[in-house]
């Protein structure tokens, strides 16, 4: 995290207006790429989303803050990974 907000504000020098926008944009693309391609090779833990009745119960909460909490526009199945 330090070092990403160390890159936006060498960013921030760097750049103005619409050429920072894109370049923060490339680089939380990168970091997404990185975070998601880890969640891709997990293959231990809890996969609590196969069960189906848990599954359910994530599915009923998400719909009931749709529109409260956040503005839902997709859902994907995935495994979900708890960090301790």
């Amino acid at each position: 995290k330090a070092e990403q907000e160390a890159y936006i504000k060498y960013l921030r020098r760097k750049f103005d207006g619409k050429k920072f926008n894109i370049e923060k944009f490339k680089l939380e693309k990168r970091n997404f790429t990185k975070f998601d391609d880890l969640l891709d090779k997990c293959s231990t833990g809890p996969q609590w989303l196969k069960d189906e009745s848990i599954a359910a119960i994530v599915a009923k909460k998400i719909h009931e803050l749709d529109g409260t909490r956040y503005k839902l526009i997709a859902i994907v199945s995935c495994q979900i990974m708890f960090i301790y």
